[in-house]
């Protein structure tokens, strides 16, 4: 019996022995009975006290035993942690060593789905690849360099394409195929006046995210590589995370002009970038996310959180720098004006992510801000010349995507 039924079991003989103890009582009240069916009732009674007292030591001793495994699972897990922390200190010592890394010692050891093992001694998807656990963790931890982590949406998917809308919403006569009549390839619950339906019309179907290259080198000092195994790792970790960040920001905040009719143009890779000028016939590069304009910061503020639809506004953040917050705030102040939400870096109840990089604030839903990285992320060794030392090497490919340009706004002001 599992502790359910010894527990209900044990509620139903109380109950029982309770109604019992009350019989027994009355048989003391009435002249009808013997005093030997008292003491067979008496027995009886001490029978289901013996039961409820045996299914209580049985349920104690099932409860020692849940704690002991959960203990026992904890240290498993502590272990199992302690020997994914070995695997990724000897895939970087392997490389630094220039050698074949020795993947039988950790076959055994809770950490096999961290790579494949063929024969015992190769990964089936390549000797060079990292670990499964090290590149999920680069793709999928939030940095605290990185702000955007938080915002954006990751995958980690081969050749990914995305398309603007990936629903519709069937309304009867006005939808065929699940898109309107109104305008071609528009889902039928959009307005075909909306921000996001003109853009649905004017751009691709499908956002391709690209592969972009990029590497990152992780010196390692002789006294860490002879170090313990968790010393090397976060070192490596550290290293590994800035590099990621530094790059993922240069990506989306990134000052680039784009030609019309790309794929950069429909999906920019950055909320700074530009489309050449020559697409519209206007002197000078126009913005690929619209600009909203304010005669203050704060103004320009409210003005581009209005301009949002809706939908978009419900999960808006504003991205700005923590110098022009504040110089804001200042301000207001002097003019005795509200600003503030239920938390400090909220305006108008619209949460605020410092970014010493956003010269230019940002409001949107960053649920349409998307990083992809292809699979496999590929580790090697290196040697700097001058230093002698080593270099960890990991190369990664990674694309970032602003798959709907009307779920955002640039503010400006214009005093």
């Amino acid at each position: 019996m599992d502790r359910q039924e010894l527990i209900d079991l044990r509620d139903e003989l109380i109950a029982k022995l309770e109604l019992g103890n009350e019989e027994y009582k009355n048989m003391f009240k009435s002249a009808g009975f013997t005093n030997e069916q008292k003491s067979e009732k008496f027995a009886e009674l001490m029978d289901v006290q013996n039961n409820i007292e045996q299914l209580k030591l049985d349920i104690a001793k099932l409860d020692e035993q849940a704690t002991a495994k959960l203990k026992e699972d904890s240290e498993m897990s502590d272990v199992k942690k302690d020997n994914i922390i070995a695997m990724n200190a000897e895939v970087v010592r392997a490389a630094l060593d220039g050698r074949p890394v020795d993947y039988t010692k950790f076959k055994n050891e809770g950490v096999e789905g961290n790579f494949t093992i063929d024969g015992g001694t190769h990964m089936t998807r390549g000797d060079k690849l990292l670990p499964a656990n090290m590149s999920n963790d680069l793709i999928y931890e939030p940095f605290a360099k990185n702000q955007f982590r938080e915002l954006s949406r990751f995958t980690s998917i081969m050749n990914l394409e995305l398309p603007k809308i990936s629903f519709d919403v069937a309304t009867g006569a006005g939808t065929v195929g699940g898109i309107n009549n109104a305008g071609a390839g528009v889902p039928s619950f959009l307005s075909s006046d909306s921000e996001t339906a003109k853009e649905i019309k004017s751009t691709a179907a499908l956002i391709k995210f690209e592969r972009n290259k990029f590497k990152v080198f992780c010196a390692i000092p002789e006294t860490v590589y002879r170090g313990t195994d968790v010393n090397l790792m976060e070192v490596v970790n550290a290293a590994l995370q800035s590099g990621f960040a530094k790059k993922e920001k240069g990506m989306i905040l990134e000052k680039v002009v784009y030609t019309a009719s790309t794929n950069d143009a429909d999906a920019p890779v950055s909320f700074y970038a530009e489309i050449g000028s020559a697409a519209y016939g206007t002197t000078g590069n126009k913005k690929a996310i619209k600009e909203v304009e304010g005669k203050t910061m704060y103004d320009a503020i409210i003005e581009a959180i209005c301009d949002l639809e809706e939908d978009y506004a419900q999960n808006a953040v504003l991205v700005m720098r923590k110098v022009d917050y504040f110089k804001m705030i200042k301000e207001l102040v002097n003019q005795n004006a509200t600003l503030f939400g239920a938390k400090p870096e909220e305006v108008l109840g619209i949460p605020v992510k410092f970014v010493d990089a956003a010269t230019q604030p940002i409001v949107g839903d960053f649920n349409y801000s998307h990083y992809n990285y292809d699979l496999g992320m590929e580790y090697d060794s290196d040697k700097e010349i001058l230093t002698g030392l080593r270099r960890f090497v990991v190369t990664a490919y990674v694309d970032h995507r602003i798959t709907m340009k009307s779920a955002f706004r640039l503010i400006k002001v214009t005093p």
